[in-house]
């Protein structure tokens, strides 16, 4: 997954990330963490950084190219953001 500064697509973030495949585990990863999954059934993941106890993120399929991210807060707090997120076409070259 890569995340951009805006919406021109132009600059990418320091917080993209890589999602894979490892020895039977779904994993992912960012320069500064690693994640484990905490759920994963058809249509929806859940991560968790690895040691943490709170401040999973989901991600729930809604249609082929198009799902939310629903962050989920550390420390207790019951809050969550939901991000509605849909593919971008590549641009034309």
């Amino acid at each position: 997954m890569t995340a951009y500064t805006d919406s021109t697509f132009q600059a990418e973030t320091a917080d993209s990330s890589i999602i894979e495949w490892r020895g039977g585990q779904v994993r992912t990863r960012t320069p500064r963490a690693r994640y484990e999954v905490l759920e994963l059934v058809p249509g929806r993941i859940r991560f968790r950084r690895v040691g943490a106890t709170d401040g999973d993120h989901r991600f729930t399929r809604i249609a082929a190219d198009e799902w939310t991210a629903t962050i989920f807060p550390r420390g207790g707090s019951t809050d969550t953001t939901v991000f509605q997120m849909r593919r971008v076409p590549e641009p034309e070259q």
